[in-house]
């Protein structure tokens, strides 16, 4: 064999092998030989380098950000930058992700607040998003503003602490969660005669979140009005649950406890692409996790023992001794996935349906989450393995719906949040 057709073998090799994915993913890259020995070598430019870095640590729609930002703020000239807005609180994986929208894009601020929080006011808002790299035009969006209650050192640290969640969790449309844009941050009282936007109602040099806007609210909310109480709802419910257990997976992937898991930081929206020419198509609505105002990085422990958010969704052990881990986050989700049961139990007896049906494999997991004993529930990857394996089943045709009388499965609930007597029932209610 001669030395061109060996070469030509060692090459054949060398991109075939996972490397070839490398050398294809932007075009950036190149190899070369050394002609003493033979040896090939990967050309990387730094760019790429950092693209491929970044799709590793996080996700390829992430990594493609990283560079649109770059060009679009140097396209758009934008004047300031949120390493200057956040000062001392900005951190190096904040650089060309994070997004500082600029006031004067928020063309109008609906002075009633859409949700009140104790730490935290949020507003409707319409955001003049400019036409950035991969939209086909510009184009005008519901957002949400989430600001601080009172401006403070405290609070401060509060919405950085909300911020870091946020971006870890809620950034580059992650499955089932709502989405960060960016943050924002009210002008100087002096700026404000300069502005016809109805501001008056905000704190002037306030941080605000920009968050996706959730089209169809709470998800309570949402079934009351589209549930019929039929059969057919239990395919609707179970895709609701699935995005909420990806969102949650998400948030526990960033290695983050949620803390706050109800009804009202679970929401609904119709998602549509920013910027396409098919964006006015309907979507499928799904579910979406949000609100990680009380979110506590699993290796933190300095935020304090007190108990947060709704007591319904507190498992035994925060009432105990106010513990908080991943399996209390799964307890909180048991006990929201039998309030939407419930939910559709009401409006089937609206309708004068008398039996209470339930599908087995909600059942299952409720029963499975609200084990007052934190490691015997299961893990949120464990669900959502659960639940696509049930939607993937033949579009839900081997559902096997089994009775259950409501006042017992409530009785189990109420148990299950007492403080764990030693042994744990797991057997279904019937």
């Amino acid at each position: 064999m001669t030395k061109s057709c060996l070469s030509c073998l060692v090459l054949k090799s060398f991109l075939s092998s996972p490397l070839q994915m490398i050398i294809g993913d932007i075009g950036d890259c190149a190899i070369t030989k050394d002609p003493r020995t033979g040896e090939w070598f990967l050309l990387q430019t730094i760019p790429g380098f950092r693209f491929r870095s970044l799709r590793n640590q996080q996700n390829h729609t992430t990594s493609l950000q990283y560079f649109r930002n770059i060009v679009d703020n140097i396209r758009f000239g934008r004047p300031q930058q949120p390493s200057e807005v956040l000062g001392r609180y900005f951190q190096p994986n904040y650089k060309n992700l994070l997004n500082l929208i600029p006031f004067q894009e928020i063309t109008y601020i609906d002075p009633s607040p859409i949700g009140r929080g104790d730490k935290g006011v949020v507003h409707r808002a319409v955001w003049s998003c400019p036409r950035k790299i991969g939209m086909w035009s510009a184009e005008t969006i519901d957002v949400a503003l989430k600001s601080l209650k009172v401006p403070g050192t405290q609070d401060l640290e509060h919405f950085m602490r909300e911020l870091d969640a946020s971006f870890a969790a809620f950034q580059s449309k992650a499955i089932g969660c709502i989405e960060l844009l960016g943050i924002l941050m009210t002008p100087p009282r002096e700026a404000h005669s300069i502005s016809n936007r109805p501001i008056s109602v905000l704190q002037t040099e306030t941080l605000f979140l920009v968050l996706e806007f959730a089209t169809e609210g709470s998800i309570i909310g949402y079934l009351n009005r589209t549930l019929t109480g039929q059969q057919s709802d239990w395919p609707v419910i179970i895709r609701f649950i699935s995005n909420l257990a990806n969102g949650l997976e998400r948030v526990h992937d960033q290695g983050i406890i949620h803390r706050d898991i109800h009804p009202g930081n679970v929401l609904v929206t119709s998602r549509k692409d920013r910027g396409m020419p098919n964006r006015e198509l309907p979507r499928e609505p799904i579910a979406l996790i949000s609100d990680l105002g009380e979110g506590q990085l699993i290796n933190n422990q300095s935020l304090g023992r007190a108990c947060y958010g709704d007591p319904r969704y507190w498992a035994p052990e925060i009432r105990n001794s106010n513990t908080y881990s991943k399996a209390s986050d799964v307890y909180a989700m048991g006990r929201l996935v039998a309030d939407i049961v419930a939910v559709n139990w009401q409006i089937a007896s609206n309708n004068g349906v008398v039996s209470k049906l339930i599908p087995q494999v909600l059942l299952e997991m409720i029963v499975n989450c609200q084990n007052p004993f934190p490691e015997r529930r299961p893990s949120i990857s464990e669900i959502c393995q659960t639940l696509e394996d049930v939607r993937m089943s033949e579009k839900h045709n081997d559902l096997v719906l089994i009775p259950i009388d409501p006042e017992v499965l409530q009785s189990f609930i109420s148990q299950s949040g007492n403080e764990p007597s030693g042994s744990s029932s797991s057997e279904i209610p019937t």
